[in-house]
């Protein structure tokens, strides 16, 4: 009993330590990163963004508003030619590799569009270091106004790519400067239950 106390009490100063110098926990606040984190999830963030990768999920200053926070996945860094091709997404002439997992669909309640329920398909994203769930609402096709990526600055996607509402579809790129950190990991999943059609659980590494 002693043992777990010691064990216990050093793992909540680990934590403090880590919570006051290194990381802070974000609440989502919106679909457009779904199904990987969806609205009303507590994830954990690294703070510092200025050498993020192709893949990782960053949140950022919006670049038009400094009091507005936006949440994306790396698809783009300085120099890259964005653009689709066919409703798909491609970077530098190059496509990333998809799974479509047998065209699996799945129905969601979106928060975002005043509760109304869904139907996606998911597929697996090979982008930088990753793979990653993204899916599409089924009446959607993907859209993306080509585009050179600035120096120094990150064009960010939504895994929802239904939603160009919350990416760089909508603001531009965003300057590293702008990015305040990493999310790596779920520390608590929604209570609304929307993620429990895709798995997400405590303590989830976020890919």
């Amino acid at each position: 009993m002693k043992a777990a106390l010691w064990i216990g009490g050093i793992l909540l100063v680990i934590g403090g330590i880590l919570r006051i110098w290194f990381m802070d926990v974000v609440v989502v606040g919106h679909n457009g990163m779904s199904p990987t984190v969806v609205a009303g999830d507590h994830v954990l963030m690294w703070r510092g963004a200025s050498d993020a990768e192709m893949g990782d999920i960053v949140v950022c200053r919006h670049p038009s508003d400094p009091n507005q926070m936006v949440m994306g996945r790396v698809v783009g860094t300085g120099g890259k030619i964005i653009r689709d091709v066919r409703g798909q997404l491609e970077i530098n002439g190059t496509r990333p590799d998809y799974d479509m997992e047998g065209g699996r669909t799945y129905s969601f309640v979106n928060s975002d569009n005043d509760n109304r329920t869904e139907r996606y398909t998911r597929a697996i994203e090979k982008l930088g270091n990753t793979e990653h769930h993204i899916w599409t609402r089924e009446d959607f096709t993907f859209r993306l106004r080509e585009s050179r990526v600035g120096p120094a600055r990150y064009y960010l996607l939504g895994d929802n790519r239904s939603d160009p509402g919350h990416d760089s579809r909508s603001f531009g790129d965003v300057p590293k400067a702008n990015c305040i950190g990493t999310l790596f990991m779920r520390w608590k999943p929604s209570e609304s239950g929307a993620g429990d059609i895709v798995d997400n659980g405590w303590l989830d590494i976020l890919d």
